[in-house]
């Protein structure tokens, strides 16, 4: 089996997130911006009115808009600073779940560690991890000041209402910043945008492209921190875990299958990407682990139907 282009069930949820929140988040900035291009001219407060009413929440349909162009531009800075937080809750999540699926391999596997999690609030969860488990943190140089910069400014939307603290100014202000942008991978005629400085106390303002080179920051370091795992891993890391989401844990829901075999051998070739998964080197490699009895059971319980008796 070759696991090159593998991925752990923390990436997995990740790239779905990704698809998602960049589909979901263009989508609500379009519409923001068209309503308030609509309502900016003659009658705007009765459109708005409308479209308010058309919403079929309990709400008085009879406010008095008096400039529902500029209430529209507030939500389009509110849109893009939770967007900030929403990216950063699955940072936060993926960085969860890489941790915990690597301490379960280590512990099943007679593994010792005595990693803990960074308790600092501004630490980049990305780099962090690396570091709590001794994995490379070298490529991290190219992406940290911009994983930092955006780190910081969630938790000052998080936690100050949105207001920049020092750090913030710090991160903003700092050489390496501009460096790392102008290095940025990306396609042609696509430059990152410039991210701007704030002083202390001043009220962050971020433009929707901002949130989305977030996702783009964020993106690149999981699949960095995804392509680690799967190293340390390996076949046998990455079958286990298959067995545990498909059927000892049960997270990942399958349809029902005719075989425990067929169920591991599905996750690992559609879930994980696996490559040229054989199903009964996947059974053989639990064998040796001691698990496959305990995946016949919980394939039972879960699929097998009990026969009625006559």
């Amino acid at each position: 089996m070759d696991t090159r282009r593998a991925t752990c069930e923390g990436f997995v949820r990740f790239l779905e997130f990704k698809k998602a929140f960049n589909h979901q988040f263009k989508v609500g900035v379009a519409a923001l911006l068209h309503v308030s291009r609509i309502v900016s001219g003659q009658g705007g407060t009765r459109i708005m009115q409308g479209l308010v009413s058309d919403t079929g929440e309990p709400w008085a349909q009879d406010f008095n808009w008096t400039n529902p162009s500029q209430n529209l531009q507030g939500a389009l800075v509110n849109t893009t600073l939770l967007g900030i937080v929403q990216v950063h809750s699955a940072v936060d999540d993926f960085c969860e779940t890489v941790a915990a699926d690597y301490i379960r391999w280590q512990a099943f596997s007679g593994q010792v560690s005595s990693s803990k999690p960074s308790e600092d609030s501004e630490a980049e969860r990305f780099e962090a991890t690396c570091a709590r488990f001794g994995w490379p943190c070298d490529d991290f140089s190219q992406w940290r000041p911009v994983l930092r910069y955006f780190r910081v400014a969630r938790n000052c939307i998080a936690h100050r209402s949105g207001v920049a603290t020092s750090s913030l100014q710090e991160a903003g202000a700092a050489p390496e910043l501009s460096r790392s942008l102008a290095k940025w991978a990306k396609r042609d005629g696509a430059d990152p945008p410039a991210l701007p400085k704030f002083g202390f106390g001043q009220s962050i303002q971020l433009l929707p492209r901002h949130t989305i080179l977030a996702l783009d920051a964020a993106y690149r370091a999981a699949d960095y921190l995804n392509r680690q795992f799967v190293k340390k891993v390996g076949v046998e890391g990455l079958s286990y875990l298959a067995a545990h989401y498909s059927l000892l844990d049960g997270q990942v829901k399958t349809i029902p299958y005719r075989s425990a075999q067929a169920v591991v051998g599905d996750a690992l070739a559609t879930r994980y990407h696996v490559a040229g998964v054989d199903s009964l080197e996947a059974v053989s490699v639990l064998k040796e682990l001691g698990v496959w009895r305990e995946c016949l059971k919980e394939f039972d319980r879960r699929y097998v139907v009990p026969k009625k008796r006559k």
